[in-house]
């Protein structure tokens, strides 16, 4: 009974290692896809943006992002949205650290590195007469957003073998 419960955990043991690498491989694919997606929708609402602000200086941006959302049909991207003003107008959930380096280098007046678009955040200027006023940009998703129906269902699987596999042994 011992070495059939010590090949069991085995056999779970390497079950699950071989999950982790799948959604290990599974994310490294889906990043560059993601992050060319998500820099196409940042580039979309900045420049949308950008003429609404040309046309009415006065805009509501968070009434905007939200109507962009719906526009766009950007429902997927709705909580990871974000746009940070250089008058300090913060729409969405950036990171404190986000808001903090847009609005420096925003105030500097300087053009806001091209580096952002390919980062992390996919963040892209919104300019408005040849000046930065903005930057619009897209929190990545979490593991869990990602991957978290399938992490489920493989270890309902793992519990489900498990208990077959004890009550069988």
């Amino acid at each position: 009974i011992a070495l059939v419960w010590i090949c069991m955990i085995a056999v779970l043991l390497a079950t699950q290692s071989v999950a982790v690498l799948w959604l290990i491989e599974r994310s490294r694919q889906l990043n560059d896809l993601e992050r060319a997606e998500r820099l196409s929708v940042s580039r979309s609402v900045a420049t949308q943006l950008a003429d609404s602000i040309t046309n009415l200086p006065s805009l509501d941006v968070d009434a905007f992002v939200k109507d962009a959302v719906v526009r766009l049909k950007l429902r997927r991207y709705e909580m990871n949205l974000f746009v940070v003003m250089a008058d300090g107008r913060v729409v969405g959930s950036p990171l404190l650290n986000v808001v903090m380096t847009v609005t420096t280098q925003l105030q500097a007046e300087s053009v806001v590195p091209r580096v952002w678009e390919v980062g992390t955040y996919s963040a892209v200027s919104i300019m408005v007469r040849g000046k930065p006023v903005g930057v619009v940009g897209i929190t990545p998703f979490s593991t869990l957003q990602r991957f978290g129906w399938q992490i489920a269902a493989a270890g309902l699987i793992l519990i489900a073998i498990g208990s077959i596999l004890g009550a069988v042994l």
